[in-house]
C-alpha cells in the first residue's frame, strides 16, 4: 500500500540526482572539469545500485559503509588477469561476459572516496548523521606504490621523428613541459613569453587550486621555432586545428559528457606508423623520471610536473 514508502525527496536516487545537478552548477561555474564531475557520477552511481535507488537515505549508517566497502574490494580484479573475457554467444543470443571483478584497485578506492563524500555532503545537509567510521583507517585500498611507467629515449625518438605538422610541437610540448593534451588545447598567448622562450602557467587540471604552482618552462630551440610556426592568430588561444577549433574540448550537455581529443586522434595514427604501442601520458612520466634520476635537480620533480608542494622544504626551495 507504500504506507512503508519514504518520502520522494528522501530516497537515494533523488539525493544522488540532487547531488549530480549540483556538480552540473560547479562545472558551470568552472570550480570543476566536466570530465571530473562525469567520473565522479559514474562512481557514484555505483553506490546508488549498491544500496538502490528507492532506498531511504537513513540506510547510510556505519554498517552499511562497511558492506560496501567489502563490495568495492570484492570487486577487484585478479591482478594476474590483464583483460576481461571475450564475449559469447549462447543459443543463438549474444550473451556479455561476467564483468562483476572488473575494478582496478585504484578505482575501486576511488568509487568508494566518492562515496564518503556524497555520505559528507547529505550529513552537511542534515539528511543523515555521520556513520562513525566515516574516516576508518581500516578502509583502505593499499597495495603499495605502482611503479611508473615510461617510454625508452630510443622510442621517444622515433616517435618525434616520425611526426609530422603540429603533433611533433604537441609531443615537444609534452616532453619540454610535461604538458598533456589538455595543456596543449589550453596554452594561451599571455603564457608565452615570446623574447625569452619561456611559458608559465599551472595545469589545466589544477588551474583553480591556490596551492598548486605556476612553473615557468625554458623551451628547448626546437620546441620554441616549432610554437612560432604553429602559432595561431587568435588572441587566446596559442594552438588551434587547422580548420580553427581546440585541440580539445569537454563539455557537459544534459547530464552527458562529450569530449573530443584531435591531439590524440592524429598520435593513434602515428602509433600505427611507428609500431610503438604506448600511451601519450608516458612522454610526460619519461621526462619527470630522467629528471628525478639527476643528482642535484631530481627534486624538481613534482615542480615540474606542477603538483602541489608535499612538504615544508618543497614549499621553499
Amino acid at each position: 500500500d507504500g504506507t512503508n514508502l519514504p518520502p520522494p525527496d528522501r530516497t537515494v536516487g533523488h539525493l544522488v540526482d540532487r547531488w549530480v545537478k549540483e556538480q552540473q552548477k560547479r562545472v558551470t561555474a568552472r570550480q570543476l572539469s566536466p570530465d571530473r564531475a562525469d567520473n565522479n557520477r559514474i562512481c557514484l552511481f555505483h553506490f546508488r545500485d549498491f544500496l538502490h535507488a528507492g532506498s531511504p537515505v537513513d540506510v547510510m549508517d556505519a554498517n552499511m559503509l562497511d558492506k560496501f566497502y567489502y563490495h568495492c574490494l570484492g570487486r577487484v580484479r585478479d591482478p594476474g588477469v590483464h583483460t576481461l573475457p571475450k564475449r559469447t554467444r549462447k543459443r543463438g543470443k549474444l550473451a556479455v561476459a561476467d564483468t562483476s571483478y572488473d575494478w582496478s584497485l585504484v578505482y575501486a578506492g576511488k568509487v568508494f572516496s566518492v562515496a564518503r563524500s556524497f555520505i559528507r555532503y547529505l550529513w552537511e545537509r542534515h539528511f543523515i548523521e555521520l556513520p562513525r567510521n566515516i574516516n576508518s583507517k581500516t578502509h583502505a585500498f593499499g597495495g603499495g606504490p605502482k611503479k611508473v611507467q615510461t617510454i625508452t629515449v630510443e622510442e621517444v625518438k622515433k616517435l618525434v621523428d616520425a611526426a609530422t605538422g603540429q603533433l611533433k610541437l604537441h609531443l615537444m610540448l609534452m616532453i619540454n613541459c610535461g604538458m598533456t593534451q589538455t595543456d596543449i588545447s589550453d596554452l594561451r598567448q599571455s603564457e608565452v613569453d615570446w623574447e625569452r622562450a619561456r611559458i608559465t602557467r599551472k595545469r589545466s587540471k589544477t588551474r583553480h587550486e591556490e596551492n598548486v604552482p605556476e612553473v615557468t618552462y625554458q623551451l628547448w630551440p626546437i620546441t620554441f621555432s616549432l610554437l612560432k610556426k604553429y602559432r595561431s592568430k587568435d588572441k587566446e588561444w596559442v594552438l588551434l586545428t587547422t580548420s580553427g577549433g581546440r585541440w580539445v574540448s569537454k563539455s557537459l550537455v544534459d547530464g552527458h559528457f562529450h569530449k573530443a581529443d584531435n591531439v590524440a586522434s592524429c598520435y593513434m595514427h602515428l602509433k600505427k606508423k611507428t609500431g610503438i604501442k604506448r600511451q601519450l601520458k608516458l612522454l610526460r612520466k619519461t621526462s619527470a623520471s630522467i629528471l628525478e634520476s639527476h643528482p642535484h635537480y631530481g627534486r624538481y620533480k613534482h615542480h615540474f610536473l606542477g603538483h602541489s608542494p608535499r612538504s615544508i622544504a618543497d614549499k621553499h626551495y
